[in-house]
């Protein structure tokens, strides 16, 4: 593998050998930074590989090289929310060409699991508006998470469905399952009810004009807190729910 580890004892071990691998243009280095099944979402769709084979087998830096491209440098990783076995970070990228000007830059969630004992991305959640940012729509993508939230507590799961861009992903350790309508998202969200939430709060972290990263903490009666990371896209003219990772801290 040229060097390039293959496991990593911290998911900030594993976000910076993303880039190492990226930049060094390995395939079978870069997908052993992944978690399997692996998925990267933004407002175009959903990118997903069942295996660190067919991962590498499809990785390709033709378009990158032709825009001038010669390597990447990872933003500084924030944690947004942290269990023994799943981490939320806001990062990104910037790509830069031979005479080290910066090419083109990027916000992007990554959400980082632990299975077999190694940390890797299980999935990325890319804001990809490389024309710009428009903060206004920060507050769009929020009153959206609002009304999902508002409806998934009053048990109005076709609310639910309408607010969401398909196909869905919810990230789990070592698993990411996939919705691709509003009946199956009907059958999901019904089957985990939230009539027990006691209190929610959403902020925008990132904004652009195609995708916002957005945080969402919702305290249960129990006494449980979930903390969650999500990307909103613009769909038609109207902001979507796209993708979504959740972890439990005790209250």
């Amino acid at each position: 593998m040229d060097d390039l580890p293959d496991h990593f004892e911290s998911p900030e071990d594993a976000y910076f050998g993303f880039f190492r691998a990226d930049s060094a243009k390995n395939p079978r280095g870069w997908a052993a930074v992944m978690s399997y099944p692996h998925g990267r979402v933004s407002h175009t769709g959903l990118y997903y590989c069942a295996t660190a084979e067919e991962y590498a087998d499809n990785a390709d830096w033709t378009a990158r090289e032709a825009t001038g491209w010669v390597r990447s440098v990872g933003h500084e990783p924030i944690r947004c929310h942290a269990s023994p076995d799943k981490v939320h970070i806001v990062g990104g990228w910037t790509r830069y060409n031979r005479d080290d000007e910066p090419i083109l830059t990027n916000d992007v969630a990554y959400i980082l699991t632990r299975v077999d004992g190694s940390w890797g991305i299980q999935a990325r959640f890319g804001v990809d508006s490389f024309s710009g940012t428009d903060e206004r729509a920060g507050d769009a993508a929020v009153e959206v998470v609002q009304r999902y939230v508002e409806a998934h507590r009053t048990a109005d799961y076709d609310a639910c469905a309408g607010l969401i861009r398909y196909p869905f992903v919810q990230v789990n350790p070592a698993h990411i399952t996939r919705i691709d309508d509003a009946d199956a998202m009907v059958a999901f969200v019904s089957a985990n009810p939230a009539s027990n939430v006691i209190g929610a709060e959403v902020q925008a972290l990132r904004s652009g004009k195609n995708g916002i990263l957005v945080t969402l903490e919702r305290s249960y009666s129990g006494g449980g807190i979930e903390s969650s990371i999500g990307l909103i896209v613009r769909e038609a003219g109207a902001w979507k729910i796209a993708g979504a990772s959740s972890l439990w801290q005790d209250g």
